[in-house]
């Protein structure tokens, strides 16, 4: 009987990708508010907050966020990308680094009542829409033969600003046998599809599709 050694891990990387093919993959909407639609995203700012990961760290800290940036721009080139940068530094500058630890907890969670009363925090985001992007499951199985299994469960959801709610959930599911893809490879993939599945851009009478 062939025997695997499990472990769970993480994508501490900033490499850019390099390919994205040996990755089966799927991604579908889980949730979308009635209300919500593609003509209300228009020329709105997103804050592209960091990947959540539910452990001690709470984040990923080294995924290039030039690489998000340019594959939400490829869906809806009316937004504005806005990078968390910004407003971690004001988080910090006016409450206890903890403030900012509880709220992407809160976030990885989806602790709707504590997020819905974090009104100062919301505030600090200075944007229309946040996207808020969750590793639920990831892991990497090796065999004794070198064979390596991926696997992972990726939520992305887009958050109202100026009533804090979710307006659109994504889960994105993928998994690869390609032992030389990267993991950074390997989480952009989840994520680029996870963006796709935002509602296109609908132009104006005088401008044409994109």
């Amino acid at each position: 009987m062939q025997k695997y050694i499990v472990f769970i891990f993480l994508f501490f990387f900033c490499i850019p990708p390099s390919n994205y093919k040996c990755c089966d993959c799927t991604s579908e909407i889980l949730y979308q508010l009635k209300s919500f639609s593609p003509k209300m995203l228009t020329n709105s700012g997103v804050l592209i907050l960091p990947v959540l990961v539910g452990e001690e760290s709470g984040t990923l800290k080294y995924l290039d966020i030039k690489e998000i940036t340019k594959m939400l721009l490829n869906v809806r080139k009316d937004l504005t990308p806005i990078d968390k940068k910004d407003f971690e530094l004001r988080i910090k500058a006016k409450y206890d680094s903890t403030i900012l630890i509880s709220f992407y907890k809160n976030l990885y969670n989806s602790d709707i009542i504590a997020l819905q009363n974090s009104d100062s925090i919301w505030q600090e985001t200075e944007c229309d829409y946040c996207l808020v992007m969750r590793i639920k499951n990831a892991v990497k199985i090796k065999s004794i033969n070198n064979v390596i299994k991926r696997k992972m469960i990726l939520e992305t959801e887009l958050w109202k600003i100026n009533r804090p709610e979710t307006v659109l959930r994504i889960e994105t599911i993928c998994s690869s046998l390609d032992k030389n893809i990267l993991d950074s490879d390997f989480l952009l993939k989840a994520i680029s599809l996870s963006l796709e599945k935002i509602p296109s851009y609908f132009p104006g009478n005088n401008e044409q599709r994109w």
